[in-house]
């Protein structure tokens, strides 16, 4: 309540710079050549105005009340332009001269940072933005995995038309949903950054970003594009063609693309995603409208292998384990698809001049799945076979097979390092002077497809289930959603925004065997234990297309209620948002697992979260040019579902201490809009309190230890500060040049606390130990970035640029159990420095590279012509690690760092890399 107070306080100081005089600001929105831009949306920050140009370009406000105010203008296919402005009469302004979008010929979602290991956090910023800094984040250092303020995505929230578009499973927007759609979403609806509060939601400490599709926002015409590139995929070919809003009210759009490779810049890999969009909007009279929006985006594409530096040494930075011969043909392990198609109904209601209210309902649905190989445990041999088929009455398998071997060509007993261990035995040199695969032809460094059908036949014949097997995990949704958004002026200097938002979520979970790989069906059992992944049907063969291993349902329902006051005054403007939050989860177990027959069958219990947040800005306008902001953020946010259980896929167990995280944050903004320089200079702060994350990965101790680890670390704390700069100078009406930086800390701030399970059971001697993550950095994006950069921009309609850019402090991920207490206890005694070293987190080292682009225009009468050449690591740096993680570690500490002292060792860290040099080729036509 003291924060509340402050606030109030600080509002009521603005009221004596309150002036009743009001006053009218005329306008028209033009292009380069003069031409008329109709339907371009004008926005005079720190009100409730907003409108649209006319036919003839015309726009106008009316009863704008004394002060400084930036209008902000934004139409498809242009640079969106800012223009401040200080109201003491009525104003007649210049036509306002837009530009060609850059943007044009930049990658968007189709960099792909939802491919193997990256992460798609940079995607929320890869949107038409005027702030320098932002531009920069996104399509300088945005393609290298460049994370603002290091927040993960799901501290950046996505809306379409009024509904949350975030997963009730671990909060982030699955941007590949409507991924190809780039002429749809090239220009949100509200593009806010970091803290700056927002009309639709209190969001998080990342941002807003909010699309309105309605059909009415797209004004007539249409375009067609195709692109050549060197990405995931190689070819991408898109149309759109909207009507406007027609005499009798109708409006419709129709959106559509592919983009394909048969095979990418990675070895082995393919992409293959189309992507629709349809939309209808019938506005039967000035107050009311509706709505009705469905799209899509099915996608399949092959992933590619994160490698130790060994294998990268060995093979180069685009090699990838996924995939081998089969036949002589090309065939991958590992396939993402995806299809969850959307509807969307929205009402827009107008029963009042300044007010609004849209009601939007969606429902969406469909799978998203992920295919791997796997192993049983019977691999009967070749002399095995030999002698099943010479007496096959006395056979007896079990004297006759060996223990399955790992399928991947990447397997540590596989690779060179492996062989020339100081303990390697004699017979394991032989094995590996016989084999030899890293010496041989390509076929033995890649999936040997062949040989897994082949030893599958010879168990077959035996009467053996399978030994390799593709196996598919799937995630089935259904969601549900109900939004309302509510804006009205309350008076001259105060605008209210209010939200109630209800999601319903069910997700079906299971493994489905996907390929027996010409051999017979298996045991739903564990083959390494042999325990029986559901006891209710123990003598069950799982054949293709049946679900084993884990099948189970999530639940999440979830409501929201937000406002947000906008007081706006001469020189000041405050902001206050609260939100409320009720969310309540619950698994149900479809197996009854042996591993925990009491915690794996039936529902779980419902877990319920009242969750609170605020969220306050103050915006000081000293003049038309020099402006100065300071957000401020408390927010509870419950745990997601994926994060809340331990091991979700088995069991019902939720942590006793299971508590909602806190978030307490702040950033300071100078803005100086001047003619030629344009600055933002930004500092920011955010502490995160009581985060829980579950982490899972294979332990091999080679005994009893050995086994799956899923680890659930809980009450950890995080801190994120830093500073950012973005400065833009125009040097000359044509040249500009740019320049921009990123030097932030991102570390953990504790020692969280972790209960561990091996496969489905308990480990009581670990249950409540630590991880020591202390003084360690959040992994997963470059803490610094820099850029300078110039722009050339010449009056016959074409363009260049070229940037610089240096990026560092990327660190790997940690491993929890290699920091774990008993890791660390394990140690004997007088090795901390051994200790330190064995624990010390890599960093990766700073990267140079340079981009590059080149554009240019054309109009032919009314249509126009752009072609467009980008180009990123012009220089082809080839050592660029975008991302690694240490990899599940031996159990016990003389093991670690036994190995550690090795050249290569076996279990050493997993990196991805950039590929390389990188371009984008493009060609629009306009009509």
């Amino acid at each position: 309540m003291a924060i509340l107070k402050t606030y109030v306080i600080i509002i009521l100081m603005g009221v004596s710079s309150i002036s009743f005089a009001q006053y009218k600001i005329e306008g028209k929105v033009v292009d380069k050549n003069d031409k008329v831009i109709s339907q371009a949306k004008i926005i005079l920050n720190g009100t409730s105005f907003s409108t649209k140009s006319n036919k003839q370009g015309y726009f106008s406000f009316t009863e704008v009340e004394k002060g400084f105010y930036t209008i902000l203008i934004s139409a498809t296919g242009y640079e969106i332009f800012i223009y401040s402005i200080d109201v003491k009469e009525d104003i007649q302004l210049e036509p306002f001269r837009l530009e060609n979008s850059l943007e044009e010929v930049i990658l968007l979602e189709d960099l792909e940072l939802d491919s193997e290991g990256g992460n798609d956090a940079s995607i929320a910023f890869l949107q038409a933005s005027p702030d320098i800094f932002q531009q920069t984040a996104a399509f300088q250092w945005g393609g290298f995995f460049f994370r603002p303020r290091g927040y993960d995505t799901d501290k950046n929230k996505v809306l379409i038309n009024g509904v949350m578009m975030n997963k009730a499973q671990n909060g982030k927007p699955l941007w590949r949903n409507w991924g190809g759609l780039n002429d749809i979403t090239r220009y949100p609806d509200e593009l806010k950054y970091g803290l700056n509060p927002s009309e639709k939601t209190l969001g998080s400490t990342a941002g807003v970003t909010h699309f309105s599709v309605r059909a009415s926002d797209f004004a007539k015409g249409g375009r067609m594009s195709f692109a050549l590139t060197n990405y995931s995929y190689t070819q991408r070919l898109m149309a759109t063609y909207a009507t406007g809003v027609k005499p009798n009210g109708w409006a419709f759009i129709a959106s559509g693309s592919r983009r394909w490779a048969e095979e990418g810049v990675i070895d082995g890999t393919f992409y293959d995603a189309w992507a629709y969009f349809l939309g209808a909007e019938k506005q039967f009279n000035d107050q009311h409208s509706l709505s009705l929006t469905t799209f899509g985006a099915p996608y399949r594409r092959s992933g590619n292998s994160p490698n130790t530096q060994e294998v990268y040494d060995l093979e180069g930075i685009h090699y990838n384990a996924y995939w081998g011969w089969q036949d002589g043909k090309q065939r991958v392990e590992r396939i993402r698809e995806t299809y969850e198609p959307i509807w969307m109904l929205s009402h827009n209601w107008k029963p009042l001049e300044n007010t609004k209210i849209q009601t939007t309902i969606s429902y969406q649905y469909g799978k998203n799945s992920y295919t791997r190989l796997d192993r049983g445990d019977d691999q009967l041999t070749q002399t095995g076979y030999l002698e099943f088929l010479n007496d096959p009455t006395h056979f007896n398998p079990k004297t006759n097979y060996n223990f399955v071997a790992s399928p991947s060509p990447i397997y540590y007993r596989y690779l060179p390092s492996y062989f020339n261990s100081t303990d390697r035995k004699d017979y394991d040199k032989i094995s590996w002077d016989n084999t030899d695969r890293y010496a041989g032809p390509v076929i033995n460094r890649q999936i040997n497809w062949d040989f897994l059908y082949q030893t599958n036949y010879w168990n077959s014949v035996a009467g053996l289930g399978a030994a390799y097997f593709l196996v598919e995990d799937v995630s089935d949704d259904r969601i549900f959603n109900a939004s309302t958004h509510f804006q009205t002026p309350l008076s001259n200097h105060i605008i209210f925004n209010g939200t109630l938002s209800y999601q319903n979520t069910h997700s079906k979970n299971y493994r489905r065997m996907n390929d027996l790989l010409g051999g017979l069906p298996i045991e739903n059992r564990d083959f390494f234990k042999g325990y029986h992944f559901n006891v209710l049907e123990k003598n069950e063969k799982i054949n293709v297309g049946e679900t084993f291993h884990y099948n189970y349902d999530l639940f999440q329902h979830k409501m929201n209620t937000y406002g947000l006051w906008r007081f706006s005054y001469n020189q000041f403007d405050y902001e206050l948002g609260v939100d409320y939050t009720k969310t309540t989860f619950w698994r149900k177990g479809n197996y009854q697992n042996e591993y925990n027959l009491n915690e794996s069958l039936g529902g779980s219990k419902k877990y319920t979260f009242d969750d609170f947040g605020i969220k306050a800005s103050i915006l000081y306008k000293m003049n038309g040019k020099h402006f100065f902001r300071l957000n401020t953020l408390y927010q509870k946010v419950a745990p997601y579902i994926n994060d809340a259980f331990v091991n979700i896929r088995y069991l019902n167990t939720v942590p006793e201490s299971i508590k909602s995280s806190r978030i307490v944050s702040g950033d300071f903004n100078y803005i100086h809009q001047g003619k030629k320089l344009k600055t933002k200079l930004s500092t920011y702060w955010t502490e995160m309190k009581d985060q829980t994350s579950i982490q899972n990965y294979y332990l091999d101790d080679d005994g009893e230890a050995t086994g799956f680890l899923y680890q659930s670390l809980y009450n950890m704390n995080t801190r994120h500060l830093g500073v950012e700069l973005g400065i833009e100078y125009a040097m000359s009406s044509t040249l500009k040049a740019k320049g921009a930086l990123s030097i932030g800390q991102f570390t953990y701030t504790n020692n969280p606390s972790v209960i561990t399970y091996r496969d489905g059971v308990l480990l009581e001697n670990e249950l409540l130990k630590k991880a020591y993550y202390d003084g360690y950095k959040v992994p997963g994006t470059p803490q610094r970035a820099y850029n300078v950069g110039l722009e050339y921009r010449s009056p016959h309609y074409w363009w260049l640029s070229l940037n610089g850019n240096v990026l560092s402090h990327n660190y790997v991920s940690l491993n929890p159990g290699k920091h774990s207490e008993s890791f660390i206890v394990s140690a004997p005694p007088n090795t901390q420095s051994n200790i330190d070293a064995l624990l010390r987190q890599e960093r990766f080292s700073s990267v140079f590279f340079m981009n590059f682009s080149i554009g240019k225009s054309w109009r032919i009468q009314k249509n126009g012509i752009l072609a467009s050449l980008n180009v990123n690591n012009v220089l082809n740096n080839t050592q660029i690690k975008t991302g690694g993680f240490e990899q599940g570690y031996l159990g016990s500490y003389d093991k670690a760092f036994k190995e550690s002292q090795q050249e290569n060792p076996k279990w050493g860290n997993r990196y991805w890399y950039q590929q390389g040099i990188s371009f984008f080729a493009n060609i629009i036509y306009k009509f």
